[in-house]
């Protein structure tokens, strides 16, 4: 993806036709391959036994892992309890047992929501992770109808490639292999799913590749986003090495860019489905 101009210009429309392929690429994706990552988000949902409180939470997944940011916040009146997960995998802030956590949000469910996912774990005499943990807390949430619960499903896909190098110095990302130097580069996607009460409304897709800005490597990003309406925008940049400053750049031929971004989405998709087809 070398089809680019210095310019100004930050968002250049998508064609539809390019919007439609992309979109029903990645919910036909979501439909049936396991997200890399997962963030569901939900803000005043109504909480509590009776409902007489609200519920504040980001519960964030990679697998079967709970990640940093995730958090859970109940407000009954005058009242605040909630906890969050700290960098160390450890609930670092109001209740930090995952069992108290566990035996806390079962006494906080509505009692007209199907809580057994919670209610599993708190009646497991064995131990659990804050992966499992959070997960049914995940689950109870995105049951919940007519709120507005966000869920963000994200696919990551890498395309590595070793470039060997001649200027003999080490350091600044080069790997010495051998009696050669090389560097380590390729490119980079992501695609993410935006879900409001589990109907897709937003992808966003981006690229990270190579690129040589005045003879410095660096690396230029390309970001796409596509509503649900059909409607898309497509934007270039990088960050100059030397001071950090990001620099728009537009594409001369945008329909071939386009189709690029096409076969990646799609090369993406059928990977992550090819794994799933395997024994």
């Amino acid at each position: 993806m070398y089809n680019i101009l210095p310019k100004t210009i930050h968002e250049q429309p998508l064609s539809p036709e390019t919007s439609s392929a992309i979109f029903s690429a990645a919910v036909n994706l979501l439909r049936y391959a396991e997200p890399s990552e997962t963030s569901t988000e939900v803000i005043g949902l109504d909480f509590g036994r009776y409902r007489e409180g609200h519920l504040d939470a980001k519960i964030r997944l990679a697998g079967d892992v709970a990640l940093l940011g995730t958090y859970l916040r109940y407000h009954q009146k005058d009242r605040i309890v909630e906890t969050k997960l700290g960098a160390d995998n450890k609930w670092d802030s109001g209740i930090t047992s995952r069992k108290n956590i566990t035996n806390w949000f079962c006494s906080i469910c509505p009692f007209d929501v199907d809580a057994d996912p919670i209610r599993r774990l708190a009646s497991n005499d064995e131990t659990f992770s804050n992966g499992q943990l959070v997960q049914s807390i995940a689950d109870i949430i995105a049951s919940f109808p007519k709120e507005n619960v966000r869920t963000d499903s994200v696919f990551y896909n890498q395309n590595p490639e070793i470039y060997e190098v001649t200027d003999d110095i080490a350091g600044d990302g080069k790997v010495r292999i051998d009696n050669g130097l090389y560097r380590i580069g390729g490119t980079e996607s992501k695609l993410e799913i935006v879900e409001l009460n589990r109907l897709p409304v937003k992808v966003r897709y981006s690229i990270s590749t190579p690129y040589e800005h005045d003879g410095i490597e660096t690396s230029m990003i390309l970001d796409v986003t596509i509503g649900a309406l059909g409607k898309g925008a497509l934007s270039c940049h990088f960050y100059n090495p030397v001071g950090g400053r990001r620099h728009n750049i537009t594409p001369k031929d945008i329909r071939q860019l386009e189709r690029e971004i096409i076969e990646d989405v799609e090369a993406m998709a059928a990977d992550k489905l090819s794994i799933l087809k395997q024994p």
